[in-house]
């Protein structure tokens, strides 16, 4: 069926955890080796050094800004801003309603609990989202992009971007490039407004037996000149296998995967 199954979720979801534990990990074990700089309770402002420094802002509503090298930035309880600055940093929100800007190099922005928004930058992105209704925007490079749980909003940009909504209904906005996109256990809205996408889980809302599956349709939003009506969107459509691939010319496509032609209805689409 085009959603899959639950376990699939949870093996997923299980699978990038343990990478985004992977990457703690390595941060925590580089600490001691840190230019390490405290806030308090209060609202605090803390700014690098220029060596690879860790910053914990603690407690109180914090912003705390990172330099030219590899910063670590924690923005504890509160709700902090933070700027990484230079080099690949590891941000993390922790706890309450984070803001969190990665700004040059490959960053890695972990959100918390909360709910945060967050902008990868320049450079090839990871941004976690967790718990909260977070919104993540990749902006430049090949980021990846995960909510979490909540209803989350993940928006691409022109570089070949993974989205992945995980639990929750999600709206994933995978931008210009060649994007995947996966919305996971929810119903999803997916924007689509050029490149060579791919949605592995859309849900039509009929199983593979042709009967319905017991979840609410998703709904994909179109923004191609010319494409103004489910009769458009069908006469670009054709059965590739068990995937529908609809390509609309210029190398602008939707591929959907284990998705029937017969299963789609006017309800799922819509246009701007």
């Amino acid at each position: 069926m085009p959603t899959l199954p639950f376990q699939e979720y949870l093996d997923l979801e299980a699978a990038t955890l343990r990478e985004a534990a992977d990457v703690l990990a390595a941060q925590i074990d580089r600490v001691s080796s840190l230019n390490r700089l405290y806030g308090t309770m209060d609202n605090d402002v803390l700014t690098a050094k220029g060596r690879p420094d860790g910053i914990f802002g603690l407690g109180g509503d914090d912003q705390l800004r990172g330099g030219s090298a590899l910063d670590l930035l924690v923005g504890g309880s509160g709700n902090d801003s933070l700027w990484g600055g230079g080099g690949a940093d590891y941000l993390a929100g922790d706890f309450d309603d984070d803001k969190l800007w990665g700004q040059a190099g490959h960053d890695f922005i972990d959100g918390g609990f909360g709910n945060d928004t967050a902008f990868g930058g320049l450079g090839d992105d990871s941004l976690y989202g967790f718990g909260g209704n977070d919104s993540l925007v990749g902006e430049g490079g090949q980021d990846f992009l995960y909510g979490g749980y909540g209803n989350d909003i993940l928006r691409g940009s022109d570089g070949r971007d993974t989205l992945q909504g995980s639990f929750g209904d999600d709206l994933l906005d995978g931008g210009l490039g060649n994007d995947s996109m996966s919305g996971g256990w929810g119903k999803d809205t997916f924007i689509f407004n050029g490149g060579a996408d791919v949605i592995d889980d859309f849900e039509t809302g009929i199983g593979a037996n042709g009967r319905p599956s017991g979840f609410a349709a998703e709904v994909i939003r179109i923004a191609i000149d010319g494409i103004d009506s489910f009769e458009d969107v069908m006469s670009h459509a054709r059965q590739v296998g068990d995937d529908t691939r609809i390509s609309f010319g210029g190398g602008n496509s939707i591929l959907l995967e284990d998705v029937q032609m017969s299963q789609l209805g006017s309800s799922m689409f819509e246009f701007f």
